[in-house]
């Protein structure tokens, strides 16, 4: 009788041993999804996707599971065996449950103010870019011999922003191609005397810009234009048009 009630107690501890392993395994398991749910839903490059995925349902999986855990954690741990014991557990395990909910609630507070801070952010980057570009063309337009400098500036300046700024590179490639076009348009019938120094500039600034960036169909009309001895090393003169322009190294009517 001895032999059979000490096997039974064993057999009775390997099933609880083996119940509790596969809870932690599991427990691990929803944890690992909960952080990948929530790396997921903090992570810009999210926004990329199906608008669906951007909302907020991988953090409200990832609070699942990391309760779901929780519950599968506390079940995996070793039973006591006096109902003192069993109600001084029980109390202490839903204390645990109660710190954990409220830990995950800090979570998920704290991950939407870091949602919030992070557009706040991108509002604040937006409106720098803004300012930066308005200051730009405003000394871009600044007119006169006495002036070149400021229209050096703000060429190489409208450069810096379609750097920092992908989506605004297609406007600045317009506004440069205006200040060329009305800067120096091509007489008829007139040979070009030098090109000055901030029309060579903005035709360099264009010719190293990352063409991948460009919206498709783009046609850069820089046609019968004085560019006489510009220089583009390096450059790409992808998607101009130079009819008429001749700039060195290009013959007449090239694109």
């Amino acid at each position: 009788m001895d032999e059979d009630l000490a096997r039974d107690a064993l057999r009775s501890r390997e099933r609880d041993l083996r119940t509790r392993r596969r809870a932690r395994r599991t427990a691990l398991a929803l944890v690992v999804l909960a952080v990948a749910a929530l790396g997921w839903q903090l992570t810009p490059a999210a926004t990329s996707w199906w608008p669906f995925l951007t909302e907020w349902w991988p953090l409200v999986a990832a609070v699942v599971a990391l309760v779901a855990a929780g519950v599968l954690w506390s079940r995996s741990l070793p039973r006591p065996a006096a109902a003192g014991s069993r109600a001084a557990d029980r109390w202490s395990r839903i204390g645990g449950m109660v710190t954990t909910v409220t830990a995950l609630g800090a979570l998920v507070f704290t991950a939407i103010s870091l949602q919030a801070t992070r557009d706040q952010i991108e509002v604040a980057r937006q409106g720098q870019i803004t300012d930066r570009y308005t200051r730009a063309v405003d000394q871009l337009g600044a007119e006169g011999a006495a002036n070149l400098h400021r229209r050096l500036g703000g060429i190489y300046a409208l450069e810096r922003i379609a750097v920092d700024s992908p989506r605004d590179q297609a406007t600045i490639v317009e506004v440069l191609s205006a200040f060329l076009r009305s800067t120096s348009p091509r007489a008829q019938g007139e040979p070009c005397p030098p090109t000055p120094a901030d029309v060579a500039a903005a035709f360099a600034v264009l010719t190293r810009r990352d063409v991948s960036r460009d919206p498709s169909p783009m046609v850069i009309d820089l046609r019968e234009l004085c560019l006489r001895e510009v220089r583009a090393v390096d450059g790409d003169l992808s998607g101009m048009s130079l009819i008429g322009s001749d700039p060195a190294g290009r013959r007449p009517g090239s694109r």
